[in-house]
């Protein structure tokens, strides 16, 4: 990558400036002489020298011109024009004579290129040039080498031809750059600060006309490293045919809309975002932006088909990324900008790859990094969202640390390979992860939240048949749930190994009605600790197994609720503590199967859960409760080690006119129990209706007696 940036900044197109003189082939050579930086200094991408990783840095060289940089040192060794320019030179442009005309030395150039080198002190420029070749201008340093003079603060220049291109290095320009139909821009140790009455502008923008990239058959490209670019409205901008951007070890602060934007580009793009502070206005839309809708349409579909194309390879990595204007001030509720890190809309093909890592985000009203795929598919007139059959690239969020945010990372229609992992967020508003309608496969790995106000992880549902693998994960002090899966749209969810400590609930699958897409869940070895409910179904419709998951909570380890189809599956479940019950069944058409269940250590508490349907709210402390199911099977339950009261409860009381969840219970219901362990008396039926026990411990379900037994809903997961 270091490479390419060189080449880019470096490698320009050839042109013959006087009769004799030799070609611009503005060559960085083999770059095998760089030095060795000290602590925390890097080597500028651009010049080779040691400066620190972030903004303008480099110090001003002896001598009344930077003749060391580069840029200078090429121009001497293969001949090229060469001007000099000074404050208050009256010359011809020599060494000796200098000019005194930052503007005339560029006429001059414009149409056959060369290198400018600045003296110290303030240049005036008021033309707008033209160029057709390669034009470099170099100053002595930022610090002390100012070019102003532009109407509105605003320096445009434009580009006629393959050939054009502009390099500026070591100025302090009180201008913002317009650059307009340029294929090749380089900006090395370059500050543009804006002043009052320039601070609606933007500070950068790049952009070529349709007609001019068509012609070329390229885009525009912009190089930028160590530079400082401060209080404009947008930081950098590139709003048509941007080919390649590049921008590293730069400082882009106190932006009022947003620090990098970027809304168009060729079907090639390449961008770059690495080692730079970004930090915007707390009113500001996002801080970096890679993709934007279009303005028109009432609905976001509406809008999605008027966006800006935007389509390639976008590396945005090791960046600070604040949603206020510097690194000190305290963000409050509701202050900061929009959002952090946004690509949004990319066409992206089986070739590209998005990375977003290693960045701090923090400070965003809304959500710290979102991403979100277009996706489109035309039938006839209508345009309809859908996930496409073919590869559709890579996606990789990892190594980011997002902070005092609404929502921490959002992925949002992804349809090809995503990849989460090892990503820290902390201090939400809202939630921790948000991914919705997943495409083929997601891998979610390694990533923890602390102190989210609403969820951890929220989860589903898929575009379609896909897959997402949840591992190691944890979600701790979450104010509701911990793990939220929205099931109605099918797909397979696998959760490994995953903690939840301190919710309201652990782990939460949920669907709609039964028109959900089936899906499939298998989880194993996942931990809730500290929590008001372990593991809950509501509404499931598909196949769900659970292996070996553990539970220390102050109520119910496992809620299963309306499941339709399919059936869920509890095997050897580490029950550690649960109060009320430890597995509450209501009201399920799929089957519920336990196998091989030791009961915890049991406590009251008042069922229904929450805010339930029923009136019966007296504590009770049932380890089992199967209440309205139309098909159980048990395999196994010991209550010898943790004995209670009542081990189990089975009942059917409900399935008449007063049946709550308006279930058919009568058609295939069947009520299989074996191998029961316990106390004479601890295993209860109530009227399980036209339903006979069967297994080699039927009859060990003794009646109940004539007392209600406790039915309410946790109406989903909070």
């Amino acid at each position: 990558m270091r490479n390419l940036a060189l080449l880019l900044a470096l490698g320009f197109s050839a042109c013959n400036c006087e009769p004799e003189s030799p070609d611009l082939l503005f060559d960085a050579g083999s770059g095998d002489n760089r030095p060795t930086c000290q602590g925390s200094s890097v080597n500028d991408p651009i010049t080779g020298r040691c400066v620190r990783s972030r903004g303008v840095t480099s110090k001003c060289p002896d001598g009344a011109y930077d003749e060391s940089h580069p840029w200078a040192l090429e121009a001497v060794s293969l001949g090229y024009a060469t001007i000099y320019v000074a404050q208050g030179g009256t010359g011809s442009g020599s060494k000796d004579e200098p000019m005194g005309d930052l503007g005339a030395a560029i006429e001059r150039l414009q149409e056959r290129g060369g290198a400018i080198l600045l003296g110290e002190g303030n240049h005036t420029i008021t033309m707008r040039p033209i160029l057709t070749k390669p034009v470099t201008i170099i100053g002595r340093c930022a610090e002390s080498t100012v070019v102003a003079g532009q109407v509105r603060g605003v320096w445009q220049v434009a580009g006629a031809g393959a050939d054009a291109a502009l390099r500026l290095s070591g100025l302090d320009v009180e201008m913002g750059l317009r650059l307009q139909d340029i294929p090749t821009v380089a900006l090395n140790q370059v500050v543009l600060k804006a002043e009052a009455g320039q601070r609606a502008e933007v500070g950068i923008h790049i952009g070529m006309d349709d007609t001019v990239a068509t012609n070329l058959g390229t885009g525009a490209t912009l190089v930028a490293a160590g530079v400082e670019v401060s209080f404009w409205d947008t930081g950098v901008s590139a709003t048509r045919n941007l080919q390649h951007l590049e921008l590293t070890g730069g400082r882009l602060e106190g932006l009022g809309r947003a620090a990098v934007q970027i809304k168009h580009t060729t079907e090639t793009g390449h961008i770059l975002v690495e080692d730079n502070l970004l930090t915007t206005g707390e009113d500001a839309e996002y801080v970096v932006s890679v993709g934007e809708t279009g303005s028109f349409g009432r609905t976001v579909e509406e809008k999605e088909r008027v966006v800006d194309q935007f389509s390639g390879t976008v590396i945005i990595r090791n960046n600070t990324v604040r949603g206020l204007p510097n690194e000190t001030e305290e963000r409050i509720a509701d202050k900061g900008a929009e959002s952090g890190i946004v690509i949004r809309y990319p066409r992206v093909q089986a070739e590209n790859s998005i990375e977003v890592s290693d960045n701090l985000v923090s400070d965003t009203r809304d959500s710290g990094i979102w991403v979100r795929q277009f996706t489109e598919s035309t039938q006839g007139d209508n345009l309809v969202q859908t996930r496409p059959d073919d590869d559709t690239g890579s996606w990789l969020l990892a190594n980011n640390q997002i902070e005092r945010v609404g929502t921490g990372l959002l992925a949002e229609r992804i349809t090809g390979a995503l990849v989460i992992r090892d990503n820290v967020v902390a201090d939400t508003d809202d939630r921790g992860f948000g991914l919705r309608d997943l495409g083929l496969t997601t891998d979610l790995r390694g990533n923890g939240v602390n102190n989210s106000r609403v969820r951890g992880f929220d989860i589903g549902p898929f575009f379609a048949e896909g897959e997402i693998t949840i591992e190691n994960n944890a979600a701790i002090d979450i104010r509701n749930t911990g793990f939220n899966l929205r099931a109605d749209g099918g797909g397979s969810f696998e959760l490994r190994e995953n903690e939840v400590r301190g919710a309201r609930w652990g782990f939460a699958f949920s669907g709609k009605d039964a028109d959900d897409t089936a899906a499939n869940v298998t989880s194993s070895t996942n931990n809730v600790v500290d929590a008001t409910l372990g593991f809950g179904l509501h509404r499931f419709k598909g196949q769900f197994e659970s292996n070996t998951d553990r539970a220390q909570v102050q109520g119910p380890a496992w809620w299963l609720e309306r499941t339709g189809g399919g059936q869920a599956i509890i095997v050897d479940p580490a029950l550690i503590e649960a109060r009320g019950a430890a597995v509450y069944a209501a009201g399920n058409t799929g089957a519920v199967e336990l196998r091989n269940v030791v009961l915890p250590t049991m406590g009251n508490r008042a069922l229904p859960f929450e805010e339930g349907i029923s009136a019966h709210t007296a504590e009770i402390e049932t380890a089992i409760v199967l209440l309205d199911n139309r098909v159980v099977r048990i395999h196994g339950v010991d209550a010898n080690l943790n004995s209670v009261p009542r081990a189990l409860l089975a009942d059917r009381s409900q399935v008449g006119a007063d049946n709550p969840y308006e279930l058919d219970l009568e058609t295939g219901a069947t009520f299989e129990v074996n191998d029961l362990e316990g106390a004479a008396g601890a295993f209860t039926r109530g009227d399980l209706g036209a339903i006979n026990a069967s297994g080699n411990s039927a009859g060990r379900l003794e009646p109940a007696g004539d007392e209600a037994q406790p039915r309410g809903s946790p109406r989903g997961a909070p």
